[in-house]
C-alpha cells in the first residue's frame, strides 16, 4: 500500500508519533518488549525523513541501528505544548478525583459507598470533586498539606 502525504502532513505525523511515544515510554523502560511493535513502525517513519527535507530532525546511531529525535525535532513542533497540556490537565483531574474519592470512602466507608446505587454515588464523589475543583481554582496547591 502506498500512502501519499504531503511534507507538512509528514511533520505531523513525526509529532503524532512523538506523542505517542511519550505516552507509551514516559513512565516505562524505552526498550519495553510490549511496545517493540511501535518503535519498529516509528523507525521506519523516522527513516523517512531525508525523503521530505527534514533528515536534521533525526540521527541515525551505527552503534544501536536506529533513528533518534535531535533537539530541533522537540523544539520545532507543537508537540512539547500539547504534552504539557496533557500533563497538566491530567494532574489536576487525577488529584482532584482520587482526593474526592478518599474523602468519601473515609467518610462513609468502602463497602457501604459500594452499596449506593449507581447515581448516589456519582452525586456523592461529584459533590467532593466539586469542592476540590474549587479550591484549587482559588488557591492551586498553597493550602494542600500533608499531614505526618
Amino acid at each position: 500500500m502506498k500512502v501519499d502525504i504531503s511534507k507538512k502532513e509528514y511533520r505531523t505525523l513525526l509529532d503524532m508519533l512523538g506523542i505517542a511515544n511519550w505516552v507509551l515510554h514516559a513512565h516505562r523502560d524505552a526498550d519495553a518488549p510490549r511496545t517493540t511493535a511501535y518503535r519498529e513502525l516509528e523507525q521506519k517513519f523516522f527513516k523517512m525523513a531525508a525523503d521530505f527535507g527534514l533528515a536534521a530532525l533525526f540521527e541515525y546511531d551505527d552503534e544501536e541501528e536506529r533513528y533518534y529525535p535531535t533537539a530541533e525535532f522537540d523544539e520545532e513542533g507543537p508537540m512539547l505544548g500539547f504534552m504539557d497540556e496533557y500533563n497538566d490537565g491530567t494532574f489536576w483531574k487525577e488529584l482532584v478525583e482520587r482526593l474526592a474519592m478518599r474523602d468519601v470512602l473515609s467518610h462513609i466507608g468502602q463497602k457501604e459507598f459500594h452499596e449506593l446505587q449507581v447515581e448516589e454515588r456519582l452525586n456523592k464523589l461529584d459533590a467532593a470533586i466539586e469542592v476540590y475543583e474549587d479550591e484549587f481554582a482559588k488557591n492551586g496547591l498553597n493550602r494542600l498539606a500533608i499531614d505526618f
